[in-house]
């Protein structure tokens, strides 16, 4: 928000599970892709909204390459067992074996970081409608 993003664009929630949430019923998004069928089940039994999704991973998730501007969700490995998600920030860049991202909360600043991928801890990926175009230019 602090950026300038149309509120449309984005979701604007108290926390992050709401945020896939809002990506996954919202019409004005991209969409939300699961990458984890874990991840995906634990988020369905936590948010009704979610009611209609599969539990299974659909052939658009097992096939999604994340691109720059997108949002990425995690849920750490000691996260609580009532937690579902428990982070997320902005992916910078995509390589067949790494994602970068920009993380807010990273030690009371923005942090850019590193993951291999694939990662267990990587819930999926929101993606914002920046343009009929395509993606956010970097």
């Amino acid at each position: 928000m602090n950026a300038g993003m149309p509120k449309d664009l984005i979701p604007n929630t108290s926390n992050c599970g709401k945020g896939i949430v809002w990506f996954a019923t919202n019409p004005n998004s991209g969409g939300f892709f699961f990458v984890n069928e874990e991840h995906k089940k634990r988020m369905i039994r936590a948010y009704p909204l979610l009611d209609d999704l599969l539990l299974e991973l659909t052939d658009e998730e097992e096939a999604f390459v994340p691109q720059p501007g997108d949002y990425i969700y995690f849920r750490w490995k000691n996260a609580a067992a009532s937690v579902n998600v428990s982070h997320v920030g902005i992916v910078a860049d995509v390589s067949p074996k790494c994602i970068v991202t920009w993380e807010g909360n990273a030690g009371k600043k923005v942090a850019q970081r590193s993951y291999a991928l694939p990662n267990i801890q990587i819930v999926g990926y929101g993606c914002p409608k920046y343009s009929d175009q395509g993606k956010m230019q970097l």
